[in-house]
């Protein structure tokens, strides 16, 4: 990597592809910039919602252990995959158009770090990274992007279930650090919500959480959704909150589970501006031959009491074999909730 890494450099590609309008599957567009490290070539890109990014390939050893994710600049993992290739990406992302300058100057300066050390490209952009970490703050009490997205899903599985029954916001136990999203004593429901067009995986906390509850089933959604900031289309988090408290018949459990949940109505202004439209929507069993790990894959499940923190990626099944309704999914979960009440 020898060439010169000038804010024209990449600029040309950003602008270039923001005159492009992404559609169908192009959940993001990317442009070689003509600088190449070990692991392949590193790109500019631009989402959907217009948001620059700056992809530095990563090597089958490599991951993105930890990301900021902050109101103005994200960084994380990004997998980017075609017939022929896949390819994962570390993936610094400029969340806010106001600071387009900043973030060519900052992707100038970690561009100038892997030129300078391009066998250590990592590294060298996270010690870059730390130095600009001032852009990486997030107001007091506003939820990351990550965070904000995994609501949305997390709402909208919510609607579905008190169109069924107003009292079951009682099955939403993510807020409370349960080990399921939406649980009983029969029934678990774990709901992950990823932008559309990434690679189908999903990132599992705990071993626990793909485990069913004692002598239940437990069942996997998996959203896909797009980031919309104009047009009718997709919901706000402040939209689906107010669906929600007229729906639900105890409003006050909703508000003290959202709250639980980071989200408050006084950053409602700045949650309006994204909207969230449903892509795709997955629903799976979660039985034996899925994707996961368990204590009772250890040949002494107690053997498993000394891992305290482990988290690990699945790829999604392919085909229809751990498929399942949706319809009967959410009939008994609120059944099951009806039935305890009893």
């Amino acid at each position: 990597m020898t060439a010169p890494t000038g804010p024209g450099r990449l600029t040309k590609g950003w602008t270039l592809l923001e005159s492009q309008v992404a559609g169908g599957h192009d959940r993001i567009r990317t442009y070689d910039i003509d600088l190449r490290i070990g692991q392949g070539p590193i790109l500019t890109a631009v989402d959907r919602s217009m948001r620059r990014h700056l992809l530095v390939p990563l090597s089958r050893k490599q991951r993105i252990g930890r990301t900021a994710d902050g109101a103005n600049i994200s960084i994380g993992e990004l997998s980017l995959e075609d017939k022929t290739s896949f390819v994962r990406y570390a993936d610094v992302c400029c969340e806010n158009p106001r600071y387009h300058d900043l973030f060519t100057d900052l992707c100038r300066d970690i561009l100038d770090a892997i030129n300078s050390t391009p066998t250590r490209a990592i590294a060298a952009m996270n010690s870059v990274v730390r130095k600009w970490r001032g852009l990486f703050s997030t107001p007091d009490g506003v939820l990351p992007r990550s965070a904000r997205i995994g609501l949305a899903g997390e709402l909208i599985t919510l609607l579905e279930l008190l169109e069924r029954s107003p009292s079951s916001v009682m099955t939403w136990a993510g807020p409370l650090s349960a080990r399921h999203d939406f649980t009983t004593s029969a029934i678990a429901l774990e709901v992950k919500t990823a932008i559309a067009g990434t690679a189908r995986t999903t990132r599992v906390h705990g071993i626990d959480q793909l485990a069913p509850p004692s002598g239940g089933q437990l069942f996997l959604r998996y959203l896909e959704v797009d980031e919309v900031e104009s047009g009718p289309a997709g919901d706000a988090l402040p939209d689906l909150v107010a669906r929600a408290e007229q729906a639900t018949d105890d409003p006050p459990e909703l508000m003290s589970r959202l709250t639980a949940a980071g989200y408050s109505a006084a950053h409602a202004e700045l949650y309006s501006v994204t909207r969230y439209k449903i892509v795709s929507d997955s629903w799976y069993t979660v039985r034996d031959g899925f994707p996961r790990l368990t204590r009772d894959q250890f040949a002494d499940p107690a053997d498993a009491d000394g891992i305290v923190d482990v988290s690990y990626s699945i790829a999604l099944p392919t085909g229809h074999d751990f498929r399942t309704d949706p319809e009967y999914v959410l009939d008994q979960l609120v059944a099951s909730h009806l039935e305890e009440d009893r």
